[in-house]
């Protein structure tokens, strides 16, 4: 729900003496001023029913803060605030909207303010001089427009001289920015034989959240395929590899939750991958085919593919088959949509900082395979095979055996790789099986700029959303790339 307040205070006829609205009675002082809205008195015109007191409201300026520049302390508190929005004045005709910070109207919120800002109304109560005014009896209150019951008691306005102040802050009025309704403020004068007046204004409060302390965004170390990094799972769509990060810290007293934005990833990638047939082990010793000669079939091995030349990624990056995302971690702990919250929308308590990363979750175009083979499920893993072609033996075992680590999909084929005649019959006298492996060996993309952005922020989930203050523009990087292979690490096709 929208934290718009309004707050109104306009003329009451109130008794002095506890009549009803709708008495006569000799004590009774009776307002002249008019509707709800109804302009300020003029300094020849204060309401001042015959033989009571006057009361005038004045008019005063509040500072639009939606243009404030903000500076943060190094843990991201709010320390000093530069208004610099158009004034607005309050106190006068209508309901004109003003929009503070809600972090601001706590009176021991410890920033400083340039030049100070104070959400007040004023007004003037004069009396007869042989009565003269009851100072104490000089006080306002606040309740909800439309409600019967008001949301505080009356509160002292504190004067000087003749003039008096309504000062609408959090401490004073704990629903200013909660109450979802617009408010009513009713003001009262009295003088010191116990007779009133009061007088009622609008003013439509719009309390702005945060402001969040945004940093610039930092690069991330890129994957690697020749130190054992878990490619595989942005092949398979199952990654969250951060491309970029920025900080954002509500050093503010109140939740703030904000809308996220990223930019749309586009850039250029290519690619290298390989498919061979490696030894795995290799066995000796007759077996007759006479009665079964698949015993005799040698290995089904499928054909060796080497692109040493890079080749395009397909689908490439910017296409609808690529997914990247946004992923936030608060304090440390990953965090997914709030209750209520909308699309995007993260909630960020008091005093907390979130990171906030645009990850690579599935990058298809990265598979090992050519554009128009049918998707895999890849793994990262260690491969053992043997460099030589004679002797017996596995891996592990033989002297001979070496290791390579590999993105991407192995198959195991074997088969018969000599026969010859075995007491007249036809014999497989040697068996070898293979690791076809399928991996892929080195990766260059370039991405066109990144972003991540403060949309909105608000003090409700899901609530009306304003711009961040105190923000600037979307923080961006440029010219991010991915680039690896994996060396010496896998062998030749």
């Amino acid at each position: 729900m929208s934290r718009k307040i309004a707050i109104t205070l306009s003329v009451l006829t109130l008794a002095g003496g506890g009549c009803a609205a709708d008495q006569t009675c000799e004590d009774c002082l009776h307002d002249h001023s008019g509707a709800p809205d109804a302009g300020p008195d003029g300094p020849d015109d204060p309401d001042q029913p015959a033989g009571g007191p006057a009361i005038q409201v004045l008019t005063t300026q509040v500072l639009d803060e939606r243009a404030d520049g903000v500076r943060f302390t190094a843990t991201g508190v709010p320390r000093a605030f530069e208004h610099l929005g158009e004034p607005v004045d309050i106190g006068g005709e209508g309901c004109p909207v003003v929009y503070k910070h809600a972090f601001l109207l706590r009176p021991d919120h410890g920033a400083e303010e340039l030049p100070a800002n104070p959400l007040e109304l004023r007004f003037r109560v004069t009396a007869d001089p042989a009565v003269g005014v009851d100072p104490d009896g000089v006080a306002y209150r606040v309740r909800a427009q439309g409600e019967s019951e008001y949301a505080t008691d009356w509160l002292p306005a504190p004067g000087s001289g003749d003039v008096f102040t309504a000062g609408l802050d959090r401490a004073a009025v704990p629903e200013l920015v909660s109450a979802g309704a617009p408010l009513e403020i009713e003001m009262r004068g009295r003088d010191r034989d116990g007779h009133e007046v009061t007088a009622r204004r609008c003013v439509d409060l719009r309390p702005l959240a945060g402001p969040l302390q945004v940093g610039q965004p930092v690069a991330m170390p890129r994957f690697s395929l020749l130190y054992r990094d878990p490619v595989s799972r942005i092949l398979n769509g199952q990654a969250a590899w951060p491309l970029i990060q920025i900080a954002i810290t509500n050093g503010t007293t109140d939740p703030v939750y904000t809308r996220l934005n990223r930019s749309a990833v586009t850039g250029t990638c290519s690619k290298e991958w390989q498919k061979w047939n490696v030894l795995g082990s290799l066995s000796t010793g007759a077996q007759s085919c006479e009665s079964n000669p698949t015993l005799c079939a040698p290995p089904d091995l499928d054909p060796v593919v080497d692109h040493d030349d890079p080749v395009a990624c397909s689908p490439s990056l910017g296409s609808t088959s690529s997914l990247f995302d946004l992923r936030v971690a608060i304090d440390g702990v990953v965090v997914e949509q709030c209750a209520g919250c909308a699309a995007d929308e993260v909630r960020l308590p008091p005093g907390s900082t979130a990171v906030v990363s645009l990850v690579a979750v599935d990058v298809p175009g990265l598979q090992p395979r050519e554009s128009g083979e049918p998707e895999e499920t890849y793994a990262d893993q260690e491969v053992l095979y043997r460099t030589a072609t004679s002797g017996a033996g596995g891996c592990p075992g033989a002297a001979d055996c070496r290791s390579m680590y590999v993105a991407g999909r192995v198959t195991t084929r074997s088969g018969c790789s000599k026969t010859g005649l075995v007491n007249g019959q036809l014999a497989c006298t040697e068996r070898r099986t293979y690791k076809m492996v399928r991996a892929l060996t080195s990766v260059s993309a370039t991405f066109n700029q990144l972003s991540i952005d403060v949309g909105s922020v608000s003090l409700e989930a899901g609530g009306e959303p304003s711009p961040p203050t105190g923000y600037g523009a979307p923080r961006t990087l440029s010219s991010y790339s991915w680039g690896t292979n994996a060396g010496s690490n896998v062998p030749d096709a």
